[in-house]
């Protein structure tokens, strides 16, 4: 459907069903793009070179994205055609709740704890922070494509993908006859 050598990624609905969004992976300061399924046109959302990982709210009227993997949380109020940060320290996997009054993502609770990530949500009215679930007792979490994967169940509690095995590399002396 696009002729374009950008690979296209993060796909997201708008809740009428007309609108694709959509971002490209590894092309530097490249825009989030938004194909009309009714006209067939395609075309840059304002502002938003260099975002990554688009998302819908649920009502259609923001946008989230990213400024990187992990990046910050930027939303766009799609009337106002604006975008503004929502929150400034590092974020993995933002995603929206079922009824579009949270953003639920990964970060690191204080720049000093870097090795200790939790799951927190962002509340829109008030943008107040409540960290959710902390991840450093859950073991080992799966890479993913890019980093630790981290989604919601249809009640908006946290998904994770864990792994279980071992990476452990063995020798063995064999006595052949």
């Amino acid at each position: 459907m696009l002729a374009s050598e950008q690979s296209q990624a993060n796909a997201s609905w708008s809740p009428d069903g007309n609108l694709l969004l959509f971002g490209t992976l590894f092309v530097p300061k490249a825009p989030i793009y938004t194909l009309d399924l009714r006209s067939q046109s395609v075309s840059a959302v304002a502002g938003s070179d260099g975002l990554f990982g688009p998302q819908w709210s649920p009502d259609g009227k923001f946008i989230l994205a990213t400024t990187g993997v992990p990046g910050k949380l930027m939303l766009y109020d799609v009337s106002a055609q604006k975008w503004t940060e929502a929150f400034g320290s590092q974020v993995v996997y933002p995603t929206w709740s079922r009824d579009g009054k949270y953003i639920y993502f990964r970060h690191f609770r204080k720049q000093r704890d870097r090795g200790v990530e939790s799951i927190a949500r962002l509340r829109l009215s008030d943008r107040k922070i409540e960290d959710i679930v902390d991840v450093k007792g859950v073991g080992r979490v799966t890479m993913g494509t890019f980093v630790a994967w981290f989604g919601l169940g249809p009640d908006d509690s946290p998904l994770l993908a864990r792994d279980i095995g071992t990476w452990e590399i063995y020798a063995l002396d064999m006595e052949w006859p």
